[in-house]
């Protein structure tokens, strides 16, 4: 199984553009060698566990590159450097055409997947319920 992974999460602004795809192990493993970099009391051990995961030594590179990156989000979300306003993040589960024909609309919009759909929801709801439209400044 192949997970897309966003170079740039995509709660900083990551776009599709962004996204690596992994298999869903390599994956799984990047974030947790992130989660152990940002653990002051594991971070010792990522060497390890990474020539043990990644054998391959440009594999290994490739993947200690990208935990850095996730670490690096990781700080800058921690310290509140990412303006999230009253943006969440959600998750949906899509069948894979559906999914498929969404990279597609995208594209030819020149957009990204999340952004595509948070505009459509939001229209959605807007159009239910015009008193959540955010004011113009």
């Amino acid at each position: 199984m192949v997970n897309d992974h966003h170079e740039r999460p995509q709660a900083a602004g990551g776009t599709d553009e962004d996204e690596r795809q992994l298999c869903s192990g390599d994956h799984q493993n990047l974030h947790q060698i992130s989660n152990m970099l940002m653990n002051p009391r594991r971070r010792g051990s990522v060497p390890d566990v990474a020539a043990l995961t990644w054998p391959d030594p440009k594999a290994r590179a490739r993947a200690l590159h990208y935990a850095n990156e996730v670490v690096a989000w990781m700080i800058k979300k921690k310290d509140g450097a990412l303006d999230r306003a009253a943006i969440q993040k959600i998750m949906i589960e899509l069948p894979t055409p559906v999914k498929d024909m969404l990279h597609v609309m995208a594209r030819d919009g020149k957009t990204s997947v999340a952004k595509l759909i948070a505009d459509t929801v939001c229209g959605l709801v807007y159009r239910q319920y015009p008193a959540l439209r955010p004011k113009a400044k």
